[in-house]
Protein backbone atom coordinates (compact mmCIF):
# COMPACT_ATOMS: atom_id res chain seq x y z
CA UNK A 1 0.00 0.00 0.00
CA UNK A 2 1.11 3.39 -0.66
CA UNK A 3 0.15 4.98 2.29
CA UNK A 4 3.30 2.47 4.45
CA UNK A 5 5.97 2.42 1.23
CA UNK A 6 5.71 6.35 0.87
CA UNK A 7 3.69 8.39 3.84
CA UNK A 8 3.68 11.66 2.50
CA UNK A 9 2.90 10.36 -0.94
CA UNK A 10 -0.41 9.05 0.66
CA UNK A 11 -3.73 10.75 -0.84
CA UNK A 12 -7.00 10.87 0.21
CA UNK A 13 -8.67 7.62 -2.27
CA UNK A 14 -6.07 5.50 -0.29
CA UNK A 15 -8.08 5.59 2.54
CA UNK A 16 -11.29 5.69 1.35
CA UNK A 17 -14.08 4.41 3.35
CA UNK A 18 -16.02 2.20 1.31
CA UNK A 19 -13.93 1.00 -1.49
CA UNK A 20 -15.73 -0.79 -4.58
CA UNK A 21 -13.85 -4.78 -3.87
CA UNK A 22 -12.63 -3.88 -0.42
CA UNK A 23 -10.45 -7.55 0.49
CA UNK A 24 -12.66 -7.05 4.04
CA UNK A 25 -14.96 -5.71 6.09
CA UNK A 26 -15.77 -4.73 9.76
CA UNK A 27 -17.60 -2.61 11.86
CA UNK A 28 -16.12 -0.61 14.17
CA UNK A 29 -17.76 -0.95 17.42
CA UNK A 30 -17.30 3.21 17.97
CA UNK A 31 -18.89 4.47 14.79
CA UNK A 32 -22.59 3.84 12.98
CA UNK A 33 -21.63 6.69 10.12
CA UNK A 34 -17.66 7.15 8.68
CA UNK A 35 -17.86 10.77 6.48
CA UNK A 36 -15.56 12.71 4.79
CA UNK A 37 -14.05 15.77 7.41
CA UNK A 38 -14.20 19.37 6.10
CA UNK A 39 -11.03 20.74 7.27
CA UNK A 40 -7.85 23.07 7.03
CA UNK A 41 -4.46 22.31 7.77
CA UNK A 42 -1.29 23.85 7.01
CA UNK A 43 2.46 23.47 8.25
CA UNK A 44 5.22 25.74 9.92
CA UNK A 45 9.01 24.76 10.66
CA UNK A 46 11.29 25.53 13.77
CA UNK A 47 14.38 24.89 14.08
CA UNK A 48 14.06 21.21 14.70
CA UNK A 49 10.34 20.72 14.13
CA UNK A 50 7.53 21.17 12.12
CA UNK A 51 4.20 22.73 13.69
CA UNK A 52 0.96 21.16 12.06
CA UNK A 53 -2.33 23.03 12.39
CA UNK A 54 -5.82 20.79 11.59
CA UNK A 55 -8.91 22.76 12.00
CA UNK A 56 -12.52 21.72 11.69
CA UNK A 57 -16.35 22.57 12.10
CA UNK A 58 -19.21 20.38 12.47
CA UNK A 59 -21.46 22.95 13.73
CA UNK A 60 -23.34 22.51 10.38
CA UNK A 61 -23.40 18.79 10.24
CA UNK A 62 -26.44 17.14 10.98
CA UNK A 63 -24.61 14.13 11.53
CA UNK A 64 -23.20 15.52 14.48
CA UNK A 65 -26.27 17.57 15.97
CA UNK A 66 -25.12 16.31 19.70
CA UNK A 67 -23.47 18.07 22.39
CA UNK A 68 -19.63 16.98 22.34
CA UNK A 69 -17.18 15.90 20.21
CA UNK A 70 -13.60 14.36 20.99
CA UNK A 71 -11.57 15.61 17.89
CA UNK A 72 -7.80 14.35 17.46
CA UNK A 73 -4.82 15.23 15.20
CA UNK A 74 -2.27 12.87 14.28
CA UNK A 75 0.72 12.47 12.60
CA UNK A 76 2.46 9.57 11.66
CA UNK A 77 5.46 8.66 9.83
CA UNK A 78 6.11 5.31 10.72
CA UNK A 79 4.81 2.64 12.93
CA UNK A 80 7.49 4.27 15.61
CA UNK A 81 7.07 7.94 14.75
CA UNK A 82 3.70 9.50 15.99
CA UNK A 83 2.46 12.56 17.12
CA UNK A 84 -0.87 12.85 18.66
CA UNK A 85 -3.13 15.84 19.63
CA UNK A 86 -6.88 15.65 20.96
CA UNK A 87 -9.14 17.71 22.97
CA UNK A 88 -12.83 17.31 23.47
CA UNK A 89 -15.79 19.79 23.39
CA UNK A 90 -18.83 21.35 21.80
CA UNK A 91 -19.74 21.27 18.71
CA UNK A 92 -20.85 24.65 17.61
CA UNK A 93 -17.70 26.81 16.16
CA UNK A 94 -14.60 25.57 14.66
CA UNK A 95 -12.11 23.27 16.65
CA UNK A 96 -8.28 23.87 16.23
CA UNK A 97 -5.72 21.36 17.29
CA UNK A 98 -1.81 21.32 16.25
CA UNK A 99 0.87 18.89 16.76
CA UNK A 100 4.71 19.16 16.62
CA UNK A 101 6.58 16.35 14.74
CA UNK A 102 9.96 15.84 12.70
CA UNK A 103 10.12 17.38 9.40
CA UNK A 104 9.61 14.86 7.29
CA UNK A 105 7.28 13.29 5.17
CA UNK A 106 4.43 11.94 7.10
CA UNK A 107 0.32 10.65 7.26
CA UNK A 108 -1.88 13.32 8.76
CA UNK A 109 -5.37 12.47 9.94
CA UNK A 110 -7.85 14.72 11.69
CA UNK A 111 -10.67 12.97 13.18
CA UNK A 112 -13.33 13.68 15.09
CA UNK A 113 -15.94 11.27 16.86
CA UNK A 114 -19.63 12.39 18.53
CA UNK A 115 -19.39 9.36 21.34
CA UNK A 116 -23.15 9.61 22.04
CA UNK A 117 -23.92 9.17 18.19
CA UNK A 118 -20.80 7.44 17.49
CA UNK A 119 -20.92 9.44 13.87
CA UNK A 120 -17.43 9.77 12.53
CA UNK A 121 -15.62 12.09 10.27
CA UNK A 122 -11.95 11.84 8.80
CA UNK A 123 -9.61 13.37 6.99
CA UNK A 124 -6.39 11.45 5.92
CA UNK A 125 -3.90 11.60 3.66
CA UNK A 126 0.08 12.73 3.17
CA UNK A 127 1.95 15.64 3.80
CA UNK A 128 5.67 16.26 2.76
CA UNK A 129 7.84 19.07 3.97
CA UNK A 130 9.29 21.54 1.55
CA UNK A 131 13.37 20.99 2.21
CA UNK A 132 15.22 24.19 3.88
CA UNK A 133 19.04 24.37 2.32
CA UNK A 134 20.23 27.68 3.24
CA UNK A 135 17.17 29.24 1.46
CA UNK A 136 13.90 31.50 1.24
CA UNK A 137 10.84 29.39 2.02
CA UNK A 138 7.49 30.00 2.68
CA UNK A 139 4.93 28.22 5.05
CA UNK A 140 1.43 26.79 3.93
CA UNK A 141 -1.23 29.41 4.10
CA UNK A 142 -3.66 29.32 7.21
CA UNK A 143 -7.20 31.17 6.39
CA UNK A 144 -8.57 32.80 9.59
CA UNK A 145 -11.42 35.10 10.78
CA UNK A 146 -9.42 38.10 11.70
CA UNK A 147 -10.48 40.62 14.39
CA UNK A 148 -10.04 44.93 14.63
CA UNK A 149 -6.53 44.13 15.98
CA UNK A 150 -4.95 41.62 12.98
CA UNK A 151 -2.26 38.84 14.90
CA UNK A 152 1.11 39.18 14.11
CA UNK A 153 1.97 35.43 15.01
CA UNK A 154 0.80 31.79 14.88
CA UNK A 155 -0.14 31.16 18.04
CA UNK A 156 -3.27 34.17 18.29
CA UNK A 157 -4.33 33.26 14.53
CA UNK A 158 -4.59 29.38 15.84
CA UNK A 159 -7.85 29.95 17.93
CA UNK A 160 -9.09 32.05 14.95
CA UNK A 161 -8.32 29.67 11.85
CA UNK A 162 -11.21 28.73 9.78
CA UNK A 163 -12.26 25.37 10.32
CA UNK A 164 -13.39 24.76 5.90
CA UNK A 165 -12.27 26.60 3.24
CA UNK A 166 -15.62 26.91 1.65
CA UNK A 167 -17.18 30.67 2.50
CA UNK A 168 -20.72 31.98 2.25
CA UNK A 169 -20.66 35.06 0.88
CA UNK A 170 -17.45 36.02 2.60
CA UNK A 171 -16.22 39.71 3.39
CA UNK A 172 -12.69 39.66 4.91
CA UNK A 173 -10.41 36.85 5.25
CA UNK A 174 -7.28 36.70 7.05
CA UNK A 175 -4.01 35.40 5.51
CA UNK A 176 -1.07 34.03 7.68
CA UNK A 177 2.33 32.49 6.90
CA UNK A 178 5.99 32.36 7.81
CA UNK A 179 8.91 33.25 5.74
CA UNK A 180 12.28 31.16 6.50
CA UNK A 181 16.04 32.29 5.39
CA UNK A 182 15.44 35.57 5.49
CA UNK A 183 18.00 37.82 7.58
CA UNK A 184 17.88 41.22 8.86
CA UNK A 185 20.09 43.99 7.08
CA UNK A 186 19.19 42.22 3.83
CA UNK A 187 17.90 43.83 0.42
CA UNK A 188 13.85 44.15 0.58
CA UNK A 189 11.48 41.27 -0.54
CA UNK A 190 9.23 41.85 -2.68
CA UNK A 191 5.83 40.26 -2.16
CA UNK A 192 2.57 39.55 -4.33
CA UNK A 193 -0.93 38.10 -3.05
CA UNK A 194 -3.27 37.61 -5.77
CA UNK A 195 -7.10 35.87 -5.83
CA UNK A 196 -7.34 34.34 -8.73
CA UNK A 197 -10.86 32.49 -10.01
CA UNK A 198 -10.12 29.02 -11.37
CA UNK A 199 -12.14 27.50 -14.57
CA UNK A 200 -15.31 29.04 -15.50
CA UNK A 201 -16.22 26.59 -18.64
CA UNK A 202 -16.97 27.49 -21.67
CA UNK A 203 -20.51 28.40 -21.81
CA UNK A 204 -19.12 31.42 -19.11
CA UNK A 205 -16.22 32.50 -21.36
CA UNK A 206 -19.16 32.23 -24.19
CA UNK A 207 -21.51 34.51 -22.72
CA UNK A 208 -18.78 36.78 -21.36
CA UNK A 209 -17.60 37.58 -24.70
CA UNK A 210 -20.49 38.72 -25.18
CA UNK A 211 -20.92 40.61 -22.87
CA UNK A 212 -24.00 39.30 -20.98
CA UNK A 213 -22.06 38.97 -18.09
CA UNK A 214 -19.32 40.92 -16.42
CA UNK A 215 -15.27 39.16 -16.20
CA UNK A 216 -13.75 37.13 -13.54
CA UNK A 217 -13.02 39.69 -10.31
CA UNK A 218 -9.66 38.62 -9.28
CA UNK A 219 -7.85 40.65 -6.34
CA UNK A 220 -3.92 41.57 -6.64
CA UNK A 221 -1.56 42.68 -3.67
CA UNK A 222 2.04 43.97 -4.22
CA UNK A 223 4.39 45.29 -1.96
CA UNK A 224 8.17 45.33 -0.79
CA UNK A 225 9.03 44.69 2.46
CA UNK A 226 12.67 44.70 4.51
CA UNK A 227 13.45 41.45 6.36
CA UNK A 228 13.23 41.65 10.11
CA UNK A 229 16.00 40.18 12.61
CA UNK A 230 14.82 36.64 13.28
CA UNK A 231 14.85 33.01 11.22
CA UNK A 232 11.63 33.02 11.37
CA UNK A 233 9.49 36.17 9.93
CA UNK A 234 5.23 36.00 10.58
CA UNK A 235 2.78 37.73 8.13
CA UNK A 236 -0.54 38.30 8.33
CA UNK A 237 -2.61 40.12 5.69
CA UNK A 238 -6.85 41.03 5.54
CA UNK A 239 -8.48 40.40 2.07
CA UNK A 240 -11.77 41.67 1.43
CA UNK A 241 -13.35 38.98 -0.48
CA UNK A 242 -17.16 40.14 -0.62
CA UNK A 243 -16.94 41.17 -4.52
CA UNK A 244 -16.45 37.80 -5.69
CA UNK A 245 -19.17 35.88 -7.46
CA UNK A 246 -19.61 32.31 -6.48
CA UNK A 247 -16.55 29.41 -7.59
CA UNK A 248 -13.60 28.09 -7.05
CA UNK A 249 -10.55 30.73 -6.71
CA UNK A 250 -6.58 29.69 -5.48
CA UNK A 251 -5.27 32.63 -2.71
CA UNK A 252 -1.27 32.94 -3.79
CA UNK A 253 1.22 34.23 -1.97
CA UNK A 254 4.66 34.45 -3.87
CA UNK A 255 7.64 36.37 -2.59
CA UNK A 256 10.81 37.06 -4.56
CA UNK A 257 13.66 37.92 -2.16
CA UNK A 258 16.76 39.72 -3.96
CA UNK A 259 19.05 36.77 -4.46
CA UNK A 260 17.25 33.36 -5.02
CA UNK A 261 14.68 31.55 -6.46
CA UNK A 262 10.63 33.10 -6.35
CA UNK A 263 8.61 31.40 -3.43
CA UNK A 264 5.07 30.44 -3.59
CA UNK A 265 2.30 29.28 -1.07
CA UNK A 266 -1.26 28.52 -2.39
CA UNK A 267 -4.33 27.61 -0.77
CA UNK A 268 -7.73 26.72 -2.72
CA UNK A 269 -11.05 28.19 -1.66
CA UNK A 270 -14.79 28.20 -2.33
CA UNK A 271 -17.14 30.88 -2.60
CA UNK A 272 -20.64 30.09 -2.65
CA UNK A 273 -23.73 32.75 -2.33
Amino acid sequence: MRAFDDPGGARPDDWVLDPRRARERYAPAYARAFVELDHQAAVFRRADSCVVVGAYDLSGDTLFAGDSVTGALVLAADDQTVALSRDSGVVRGTRALTATAPCQPFVLSLEALAPREKHVARARYGVTPSALPNQVEISDLLLFDPPDSVPDNLSAVIPRAYGATRFSAPHRVGVFWELYGVGSGEAAVMMALTVTRQGGGWLRRAVQSLGLVGPHRNVRLEWDEVPQPGPVTPRSLVVDLSDLASGRYVIEVAVSPAEGDRVMARREITVTR
